[in-house]
């Protein structure tokens, strides 16, 4: 049997730098901050803390002038295959790349969306499972706004920019159990085509609800929920909820309660399966605000926010082995890996930790409260041994608040674009697409079944586009499979995917009863 390796050039920015996420390139947040790791990249003296000594950070993300974004917490983002930057919202403008409001996302318009800036998580931007030119946008208010509603988007309308489609703006999903506001998040179905979409109801009791996307669109009645222990007030700020790179879990805090909970997903049926609290009482260190997993899922990093602009209180960075948390029969046995307390008082230079985020260069970032610092830690996958540093007036002249972009998690899939009907004898161009984004882990390998005994392999790294060539040389009826491995060898059934292609001689008949002469 006939094998080869298809080695595909790895892009690297001086020699250290992977695009991994490039949904994720470009983070608008704050009042007119804005990061792009596009290159090119920058050079930045940071400021070791803790104990981590002063240090010269190479290719880190670089600002995006002039962002018209004003938000102090809900945003979020989204950018191409390529990296460059599609759109992005507080909740209820979106703007284009172009940095202008589209036409049907645009309040000065009269066509708000139904998510708001001081919302803990405003929205989230995901792919139409059916149509690659669409998207679909989630947005919920604040506190106990309960107008959880989706809006499509169609980047072919307005000359490429964008825009959302009359029709389909402001689309609310019913049924759901308590009071929404303030928490909303996706994750990927298993099946790496449909999603999820998460949002948190509070009131005297409190739930997590869920709701399906499928080829179809939204389904907006409710799929499933869960009743969460304690009740939490609605009319009150909230914090934010994150799955794990794998989507098979998740974790949330509750901001007003001081709690933190995680849990267990399914996310062939849509079901929640678990959830266990640890108790993050507010304190002079601030309120639960800010969660984020390691790109592994092996840890969990809960931020405790100031509880609002002027409060003269500290905030604190915990760091746990989510495996821990989820086997414990008692999370208040659970210590942290590393806390950081920080308790210096409020100043307009900080100190103060915002929200979280993993950033798509592997570095997780933390918003210096209300300056134009970021915190940033470089090692999150080593919280015991932490580096975490800060960047002084790493956004230029925006200034960020609590809010980082959210991201759907565990966008990436794998998919070959081919013609259906091929010639005997022929080679074709097989293109085996990966679609990376949030969650991504670098794929190993995938081997390419022609169904005919000929299996070619593509090697690591199989981001982005890779195509194979072969020529059947017999007719039929062929199934393409295609298996997925990850780093340890070992197959992902969930990312398999098949084809089936018709194999003809693709000669024009001829007639025998038509004789051919040669007239002059």
């Amino acid at each position: 049997m006939k094998r080869f390796s298809l080695i595909m050039a790895l892009t690297m920015i001086s020699g250290m730098y992977i695009l991994a996420q490039k949904e994720q390139n470009n983070w608008l947040f704050g009042f007119n901050a804005g990061l792009t790791w596009q290159p090119p990249l920058r050079t930045v003296n940071a400021i070791g803390m803790y104990g981590t000594p002063n240090a010269t950070l190479t290719n880190m993300p670089s600002i995006i002038p002039n962002s018209p974004i004003r938000t102090y917490e809900g945003c979020f983002s989204l950018s191409d295959a390529n990296g460059d930057l599609l759109m992005f919202s507080d909740g209820i403008t979106i703007w284009n790349k172009q940095l202008q409001p589209m036409p049907h996302a645009n309040p000065k318009n009269g066509t708000r969306l139904t998510g708001d800036p001081s919302s803990a998580q405003s929205g989230i931007i995901l792919p139409h499972p059916q149509d690659p030119n669409k998207y679909i946008v989630v947005t919920v208010g604040n506190n106990n706004a309960n107008n959880l509603a989706y809006s499509v988007v169609d980047m072919k309308l307005q000359n490429g920019l964008g825009d959302v489609v009359a029709g389909q703006r402001n689309i609310k999903l019913i049924g759901a159990y308590g009071t929404l506001g303030e928490t909303v998040t996706a994750v990927r179905h298993s099946n790496k085509r449909d999603f999820w979409i998460v949002a948190l109801g509070r009131g005297t009791s409190t739930y997590l609800n869920v709701w399906q996307v499928t080829n179809n669109g939204v389904n907006t009645s409710l799929h499933s929920h869960l009743l969460i222990p304690g009740k939490t007030r609605p009319d009150w700020a909230n914090g934010c909820i994150k799955f794990s790179p794998d989507g098979k879990s998740y974790a949330f805090v509750n901001f007003d309660e001081g709690r933190l909970n995680v849990g267990t997903f399914d996310n062939i049926t849509g079901k929640l399966l678990s959830i266990k609290q640890r108790s993050l009482p507010p304190s002079s260190y601030g309120y639960p605000y800010g969660v984020e997993f390691s790109k592994s899922g092996k840890y969990l990093y809960v931020v405790n926010s100031p509880q609002r602009i002027g409060d003269n209180q500290g905030s604190v960075l915990q760091a746990f082995d989510f495996s821990k948390l989820l086997g414990a029969s008692n999370l208040e046995t659970v210590l942290p890996v590393k806390r950081i307390n920080n308790a210096r008082s409020y100043t307009r230079n900080g100190g103060h930790f915002g929200s979280i985020a993993m950033g798509p260069d592997g570095y997780m970032y933390i918003n210096n409260f209300e300056t134009s610092s970021t915190f940033v830690i470089t090692n999150p996958e080593d919280p015991a041994n932490l580096k975490i540093y800060n960047l002084p007036n790493f956004l230029g002249s925006g200034k960020c608040y609590w809010g980082l972009p959210s991201f759907t998690a565990s966008w990436f899939r794998v998919e070959i674009a081919c013609p259906r009907n091929i010639c005997i004898d022929k080679e074709q161009n097989y293109d085996i697409r990966v679609f990376n984004g949030e969650g991504f882990q670098q794929l190993y390998k995938i081997t390419v079944d022609f169904g005919d005994g000929e299996i070619k392999t593509i090697t690591s790294p199989v981001v982005g586009s890779n195509i194979v060539k072969y020529a059947y040389k017999s007719t039929g009826t062929y199934t393409i499979s295609l298996k997925v491995y990850d780093a340890s060898d070992k197959i992902v059934p969930e990312m398999n995917s098949y084809i089936s292609v018709k194999v003809t001689s693709c000669t024009l008949p001829i007639n025998p009863n038509i004789h051919m002469s040669n007239n002059n």
